[in-house]
C-alpha cells in the first residue's frame, strides 16, 4: 500500500508523493511554489527584451556597422567634393581666360587656354581650335587648328564636328591635307539629324548648289522638309523649300514644285503662295481651278506680293 499524507491546507489525504493538492489546488513544497513565478519571471524578461528589441530603430547603427557607415559617408564627402573642385577649377579657368582676353592679355589667355586643352577639356580644346582657325588671340595657324578641334570632336563635342566638317570638305586653301569631302558630309548628315548649328540647312544647299557634289533635288527635297519640320517652318527654312519648288519647276517638274511649294504656302509663305496660286490658274501639275488660284492669289496678295495683285486687278 502506498504511503500517504494530508494537506496542510485542507486536510484531505494525498500520496506522499504529491506536490499539488488534488481537491484544493495549493502547491504542497516551497520549490514547486517558487518554479512558476521563476518561470513567469524569465517569460517576463524574453518579453523585455522582445520590446526593448522591437523599440531599437532599425537604422540605428551598432558596433562594426556604425564604423562601416561612417567610412561610407566620409567616402561619398570625398568623392562629391572632388568632383565639385574638379568642375569649379575647370570651369573656374575657362572664366579666367575670358577675362584675360577681356583685359587684353592675350599670351596670358591662351597659355591658361592650352593648359586647360591639354588636361583633356573638350571645351577648351574647341575654343582654342577655333582661336587658331580664325585668328583670335594668336597667330592663325589652320594646321594646329585642325588638331585642336579633331580632339575635341572626337571627345563628343557636337561643334567641334561641325567646325571640322568644313576642314574635310576643303574650304581651308591653307591647309588641304585632311580634305575628305565624303566624310565632311557624313559628319554633317549625322548633326543635321540631329538639328545641330546649320547642319540642315548645309544639307540642303549642298544638293542644290553643285559645288561639293552634283544636283539632286531628292535628296534636297528629303532635307529641306527634314529642315522645316525640325525648325518649326521658320521662315528661312520655307525660303529652303521655295528654291527647291523653283528648281523642280524649272526642270518642268510640275508636280513635285508644286507640291514642296504648297508644304511653304501652308505655312505663310508669300512668293510660295503666289507660285500655287499659278499653278491653279495655268494648270500646272494640277487640274485647272480658277478658284483655287484666285484664293491663294489673294493670300500673296494680302502679304505684299505685287506679281499677285497685278493678277487680280487683270484676271479677277
Amino acid at each position: 500500500m502506498e504511503e500517504t499524507k494530508k494537506c496542510p491546507y485542507c486536510g484531505e489525504e494525498l500520496l506522499a508523493v504529491a506536490k499539488k493538492c488534488r481537491h484544493c489546488g495549493k502547491w504542497l513544497e516551497n520549490e514547486s511554489s517558487v518554479a512558476p513565478v521563476q518561470e513567469q519571471s524569465a517569460s517576463s524578461v524574453t518579453q523585455s527584451q522582445s520590446v526593448n528589441y522591437q523599440n531599437q530603430s532599425p537604422n540605428e547603427p551598432t558596433g562594426g556597422r556604425n564604423k562601416l557607415i561612417i567610412s561610407a559617408k566620409i567616402a561619398l564627402q570625398i568623392i562629391v567634393g572632388g568632383a565639385f573642385f574638379y568642375m569649379y577649377t575647370q570651369r573656374g579657368s575657362l572664366y579666367e581666360v575670358n577675362q584675360l582676353f577681356a583685359q587684353g592679355k592675350k599670351q596670358e589667355a591662351i597659355k591658361m587656354l592650352t593648359r586647360i586643352a591639354e588636361k583633356g577639356d573638350r571645351t577648351a580644346q574647341y575654343h582654342l581650335g577655333m582661336r587658331y582657325k580664325n585668328g583670335e588671340g594668336v597667330e592663325m595657324n589652320r594646321k594646329e587648328a585642325f588638331k585642336w578641334l579633331k580632339q575635341a570632336a572626337d571627345a563628343g563635342s557636337d561643334s567641334a564636328q561641325y567646325s571640322l566638317a568644313y576642314f574635310y570638305m576643303g574650304d581651308y586653301s591653307d591647309y588641304t591635307e585632311c580634305k575628305d569631302v565624303e566624310k565632311g558630309i557624313a559628319i554633317l548628315e549625322k548633326l543635321a539629324d540631329k538639328n545641330l548649328g546649320n547642319s540642315a540647312y548645309f544639307m540642303v544647299n549642298l544638293y542644290t548648289n553643285n559645288e561639293y557634289v552634283p544636283i539632286d533635288l531628292n535628296k534636297a527635297e528629303f532635307w529641306g522638309k527634314k529642315c522645316a519640320k525640325m525648325n518649326n517652318y521658320s521662315e528661312w527654312s520655307l525660303n529652303l523649300l521655295d528654291r527647291i519648288a523653283m528648281m523642280y519647276f524649272r526642270e518642268n517638274s510640275e508636280y513635285k514644285g508644286l507640291e514642296i511649294a504648297k508644304i511653304a504656302a501652308e505655312h505663310g509663305h508669300a512668293f510660295a503662295q503666289f507660285r500655287v496660286g499659278a499653278c491653279y490658274y495655268n494648270g500646272d501639275g494640277v487640274e485647272r481651278d480658277y478658284w483655287e488660284a484666285y484664293k491663294w492669289f489673294k493670300k500673296a496678295a494680302d502679304q505684299g506680293v505685287d506679281e499677285a495683285k497685278d493678277v487680280l486687278r487683270k484676271y479677277y
